[in-house]
């Protein structure tokens, strides 16, 4: 492993990694125009933050699927863990409509944050990314989605149900994107080829599964809220030179993310990029007072 970041359950100051000079998605050089980018995002609590490192156009590409997926997907754990918002603290809503279900009928009432039913978590059990498997399977998509239920033994409506309205392509894009990023700020984005880039921008399609996949691997921190790795791994094929065979190596970048760690124990696995080794690793993998670490 090369660095990790640990995202406690409550939030301890940002860790601010220094801008790379040039927008991490598309590497327009306009640094006056760039904007900081958080890894997690600020309203998942993330306070990893790579400074002055995403220009205008990207920002709005990745704000018409990460803004869904923190609302649609997210929205109810946000809410019941009272995660970050851009609100001021006496303007931040202390209630929420719910819908629950009396007699079988659907009935819509106005729930405290006190009194908040269990929230659900989803997540999508893919598998291992195609691209780790040696296999070349176009349009392979046979994954299972699974909700978590937190319980909150303080709500007092168990007759509650909640729907998740959402797009699968959210969360692999949202996925994606914080991958991306995380190798961004340890490694430095010259340092790698940049596999996503069509699943960041490119319309959905089930050639996703080939980077973006899921593993039972546990969290070594199991009490925090969010826990992500990069690693290298090394990846052995046969070519040919001059008539003759010879083993040639590629070194790949691979990230996992444990979102919501503490209720979901399992990892989104998640395939970068090849490492070209142009920058080498950056400075920011021994940045002071934070868990972004070598090991």
């Amino acid at each position: 492993m090369i660095a990790e970041w640990v995202q406690p359950l409550w939030n301890r100051g940002e860790t601010h990694v220094p801008s790379p000079g040039l927008c991490i998605y598309c590497g327009r050089f306009h640094i006056s125009k760039l904007s900081d980018e958080h890894v997690i995002a600020y309203s998942l609590n993330g306070s990893l933050i790579l400074d002055k490192s995403s220009c205008r156009i990207c920002a709005g590409k990745i704000n018409k699927f990460e803004q869904p997926a923190l609302k649609l997907v997210y929205g109810s754990a946000r809410f019941a863990l009272l995660m970050n918002t851009r609100a001021r603290a006496k303007d931040r809503k202390k209630t929420t409509k719910v819908t629950i279900y009396r007699d079988g009928e659907p009935l819509e009432v106005e729930v405290h944050i006190d009194d908040w039913p269990p929230f659900v978590i989803p997540f999508l059990d893919i598998g291992k990314p195609i691209a780790l498997t040696g296999l070349n399977v176009p349009g392979y998509d046979s994954y299972k989605f699974s909700l978590t239920f937190v319980p909150n033994p303080n709500g007092k409506f168990p007759e509650w149900g909640q729907t998740i309205r959402m797009k699968d392509e959210f969360i692999f894009k949202s996925v994606a994107k914080k991958a991306h990023s995380f190798a961004s700020a340890v490694l430095g984005p010259r340092s790698f080829e940049h596999w996503l880039k069509p699943v960041l921008f490119g319309p959905a399609n089930k050639s996703f599964t080939q980077l973006v996949g899921s593993s039972d691997e546990p969290c070594p921190y199991p009490n925090v809220l969010h826990y992500m790795n990069l690693e290298i791994l090394e990846r052995f094929m046969l070519g040919a030179s001059g008539g003759n065979i010879r083993a040639v190596s590629d070194k790949i970048v691979v990230v996992k993310i444990w979102l919501f760690a503490k209720f979901i124990k399992r990892p989104y696995v998640v395939v970068v990029g090849r490492l070209t080794g142009e920058g080498g690793i950056s400075s920011p993998i021994f940045l002071p007072g934070s868990l972004l670490a070598p090991l």
